[in-house]
């Protein structure tokens, strides 16, 4: 855990916001709890591929149309 009040701060923001966050292309955030000195984060069960794994089997390359798909889903 920082010492640092901003960076403690950062940290609080970012699960705030990835609470207020539903999107079938986010990973939701189930539940936060919050020991001395470290934040442990419980987020919904992703079965499936990463984004680097699916290029792999992919062949390093995505054709241009499905690439902008997930780049939407991404953005």
């Amino acid at each position: 855990m920082t010492q640092d009040p901003k960076a403690y701060q950062n940290i609080i923001n970012e699960i705030e916001i990835q609470s207020m966050l539903k999107s079938p292309s986010v990973v939701a955030l189930r539940n936060v709890t919050k020991t001395k000195g470290t934040f442990y984060l419980q987020l919904e069960f992703c079965n499936g591929n990463d984004l680097e794994n699916y290029l792999k089997i992919r062949g390093g390359r995505l054709p241009e149309q499905e690439a902008r798909i997930i780049i939407r889903q991404i953005i």
